[in-house]
């Protein structure tokens, strides 16, 4: 089995997605609205967490999320795509939409 999860889930109305990328290393979630990309959020490290923030060098993307701002304790990352869903909630403003994307129980 990988260790990579590339997972897709597209919101009721046919315009947002959200894109599950965990590539081994670090997971993020990708919204995108009529196909480009709007917004991201890191998920999680797999990684050992680094001191000081990747960021600064573009070369490292995505980049894993430094040790100050990751909680500590025990998070044990899905290993297969029924571990992820997604929950969609419209919103009233017209063209913007909420996901919230869940891994096992949390």
């Amino acid at each position: 089995m990988s260790n990579e999860l590339l997972l897709r889930y597209d919101s009721p109305d046919g315009v947002h997605a959200i894109i599950f990328d965990d590539n081994g290393r670090v997971a993020y979630a990708y919204l995108l609205k009529s196909g480009s990309i709007v917004a991201d959020v890191w998920l999680y490290n797999k990684c050992a967490a680094p001191e000081e923030p990747e960021w600064r060098d573009s070369k490292g993307m995505p980049f894993s999320n430094c040790a100050a701002y990751i909680r500590q304790g025990n998070f044990f990352p899905p290993m297969r795509k029924e571990d992820i869903w997604v929950e969609w909630r419209s919103i009233k403003l017209e063209g913007t939409a909420e996901a919230l994307i869940f891994i096992r129980d949390s």
